[in-house]
């Protein structure tokens, strides 16, 4: 481990501003909204994993910053730079896109047709609660002019549903179904494809399972497989938009969800053959498990047609 990075370390955890959880888990004030016991930060000292924090009550997470020791009186300290940094490249969301309408339950066409298109496809018709959680967007036009900067016509997105993406983006998937099922958004304001969550609560005081699959559907497949098969199961959802299913595990790094309790299971394709993880990555959670449908191709279809099963544990 550099030095620098665990001298940093040492000398934060001195200040007595952060208090013990458990293992490698420590709480403090949150510098944002100003709750006690609610922002988690990880402090490991045998390696060089960055000091990555995540509160609970205002949802604000990522690697510590000036910002933040600015709360603590802090800011004069040096943060190093480390290879586990560079390595996550750190792109959050940008907050202000939650000021802009997404869901408008008065909207009963489109309600209506995000139902339509979500039962055929998994089996199970959605209610208003899991819409929203699903991130679906009744208004793209809207969202597209006032928050990402891309005046389109309306009629643009009519032959499409769209869902937000966790870096403020919006991806479609066309009601056609042929060779551009998908379309990617191009936006000047927000870069890159991202990743995309189902914003689920989840209990932090228990084991946490976070689900990481390929596309929107599978995730929303799962969580409905999920629900039927686990009620009581507590779960988080990432669609990592392609194979790379690390790019999952770096979402949740960067939201704050790791630890001793946090499991990840990467629900694969069947066309995918290997799965790599890099191992400090893998170090940051209790088990990251390897799944498949051993009856399908991937999990975007009727629970019927859904049986996922531990392949291999990677750690």
């Amino acid at each position: 481990m550099e030095n620098e990075l665990y001298e940093f370390k040492v000398a934060l955890l001195n200040t007595g501003y952060f208090k013990k959880q458990s293992g490698k888990e420590y709480v403090c004030t949150c510098p944002f909204c100003g709750k006690r016991k609610h922002c988690y930060v990880m402090f490991d000292l045998s390696n060089d994993t960055p000091l990555l924090y995540n509160c609970f009550r205002c949802n604000r997470s990522g690697i510590i910053n000036k910002e933040f020791l600015e709360y603590f009186g802090l800011e004069n300290m040096k943060i190093p730079k480390t290879k586990m940094l560079r390595k996550i490249d750190i792109a959050n969301a940008i907050s202000d896109s939650s000021k802009v309408v997404m869901f408008n339950v008065n909207n009963v066409r489109k309600i209506k047709l995000f139902k339509d298109y979500i039962k055929w496809r998994v089996g199970i018709e959605p209610d208003l609660d899991d819409l929203m959680k699903f991130q679906l967007i009744t208004e793209p036009g809207m969202y597209a002019r006032e928050y990402l900067g891309e005046n389109y016509d309306d009629r643009w997105f009519e032959t499409s549903i769209w869902f937000k993406l966790d870096n403020g983006n919006i991806h479609g998937r066309s009601l056609v179904d042929d060779e551009k099922r998908w379309i990617k958004f191009k936006s000047n304001r927000v870069r890159g494809v991202g990743t995309y969550s189902i914003k689920s609560q989840f209990d932090i005081e228990t084991d946490i399972n976070i689900c990481i699959a390929e596309g929107i559907i599978d995730v929303i497949g799962l969580y409905y497989y999920n629900r039927l098969n686990d009620p009581c199961g507590n779960y988080v959802y990432i669609a990592s938009l392609g194979k790379n299913y690390e790019v999952g595990i770096k979402n949740a790094i960067t939201r704050g969800i790791f630890g001793d309790s946090v499991n990840i299971r990467i629900y694969k394709d069947s066309d995918v053959d290997n799965v790599w993880i890099d191992k400090e990555m893998c170090a940051l959670f209790k088990s990251v498990s390897l799944y498949g449908n051993v009856i399908g191709h991937d999990y975007g279809v009727p629970m019927d047609q859904i049986d996922a099963k531990k392949i291999r544990k990677i750690k």
